[in-house]
């Protein structure tokens, strides 16, 4: 089934590098949700977290998301890199008091030193964003990180909310698929033109070409990822890779 689960795969992670305006914020990755496969091979499934009915049904596949982002991150700093990771949350999971519990719990396996490495990117917001619905999201994840993105439902053109609550930027989400001009050009400015309007830096994942990737510096983002970054990689890296050679393979403003 197109964007379902492959046959025999288990949902897993991998860590996609991100690379920051000047590069302002170095040895940075994304944490993406994947599906792998038995021979170890995998599909990039950018809906898969968002995919579900009840805040319990997310939680199973956060709770992987995070362990394994936070296994990885410890890893990286134990080999010396001074990484920082980019996490995704389900605004179900942060929203619902029993999950929110198990959420921090979680977290707070790990050492504060390290929690302080991560920045949220809460994802699957529904239409009928309220600030009530955002407070509740966000103050959970306030004993988490200081540092949050959030990807606003398409079609939203008001990120004031986000602003309010002190959120450091806008997520927009790619989904590693080909876009036309025409209907990327107006996404990208209206993404870029909300998240500055209320002084949210704008972030942009899942960067499929070298063509889109070129649209989307037009507007200037202060953060990128995706395979257009470095097109000849067949897939995410899968370990985490020394600094100096994935700065070698990607430029910000060429």
């Amino acid at each position: 089934m197109p964007g379902g689960k492959p046959e025999g795969a288990e949902f897993d992670v991998v860590f996609r590098p991100i690379q920051t305006e000047q590069n302002k914020l170095m040895e940075f990755y994304r944490c993406v949700p994947v599906y792998r496969m038995p021979d170890d091979t995998f599909a990039d499934a950018p809906q898969a977290l968002r995919k579900g009915e009840r805040a319990e049904d997310f939680w199973v596949k956060n709770e992987i998301v995070v362990k394994e982002g936070m296994d990885g991150l410890k890893v990286a700093v134990k080999q010396g890199l001074n990484t920082k990771l980019l996490v995704p949350v389900h605004a179900e999971v942060a929203a619902k008091k029993a999950t929110a519990r198990e959420l921090l719990a979680l977290f707070k396996t790990y050492d504060e030193r390290l929690r302080k490495r991560v920045m949220v990117d809460v994802v699957g917001l529904e239409a009928d964003v309220s600030m009530d619905m955002m407070e509740d999201v966000t103050i959970p994840l306030m004993a988490v990180t200081d540092k949050m993105v959030a990807q606003a439902p398409r079609g939203m053109d008001d990120f004031k909310i986000f602003s309010n609550l002190n959120y450091l930027g806008m997520s927009l989400d790619l989904l590693d698929k080909d876009w036309g001009g025409e209907e990327l050009g107006e996404l990208l400015d209206s993404f870029a033109l909300n998240s500055r309007h209320w002084r949210l830096r704008p972030f942009v994942t899942g960067v499929k070409t070298p063509d889109i990737l070129n649209a989307v510096r037009d507007i200037g983002p202060y953060a990128i990822d995706g395979m257009g970054l470095n097109p000849g990689s067949k897939q995410v890296p899968m370990e985490w890779p020394q600094f100096e050679q994935i700065q070698s393979e990607m430029t910000f403003g060429e």
